[in-house]
């Protein structure tokens, strides 16, 4: 398709798309960090380095599964959950940092594929969220990559040793 003849919206899907790989391959190398480095925080009394990959990776399905609901169901309700509450249960020390790569690997592809191949005209599709309210394929699909990207920031603080300084 001719840059000319792109649907509305397809640069800054193609935008999109890109950013979700870039943050999906800064993911998966941080993955792999030292176990030293792994156990850094961001900030005083802050989550690990581990800790917020872990929850990068839980956050992963939780995304695809709200992209799906709002790309086929008719305004889906798209539950809200306790982000310290899942690291504290669900960012185990034992936990494979090799399957979570994976895990996070395919579903990070999986949300790239749906992007890629559902209509434009279904970015406009609405649901309601529990806590944020109205919103969007187009919204959501933007919110994997600031999502991811925001922690990544955190990411980068542990990796150098430094302490995380919020945007804004």
């Amino acid at each position: 398709m001719s840059a000319s003849a792109q649907p509305a919206g397809a640069p800054l899907l193609a935008d999109t798309v890109k950013a979700l790989v870039a943050t999906r391959d800064e993911t998966i190398a941080a993955l792999a960090s030292p176990a030293a480095t792994l156990e850094r925080t961001y900030r005083p009394a802050g989550w690990t380095m581990r800790q917020v990959l872990l929850h990068l990776v839980d956050c992963e399905g939780v995304m695809l599964d709200r992209l799906r609901r709002l790309a086929a169901d008719d305004k889906p309700l798209l539950w809200a959950f306790d982000e310290n509450r899942w690291a504290a249960v669900l960012a185990a020390p034992g936990r494979d940092l090799r399957v979570a790569s994976m895990l996070f690997a395919v579903t990070r592809s999986a949300i790239i594929e749906l992007a890629t191949l559902l209509p434009a005209g279904l970015m406009s599709r609405a649901g309601i969220h529990a806590e944020a309210g109205r919103r969007t394929v187009g919204e959501q699909l933007a919110m994997v990559h600031q999502h991811n990207a925001h922690h990544l920031a955190q990411v980068r603080a542990c990796i150098a040793g430094t302490r995380w300084q919020p945007e804004g």
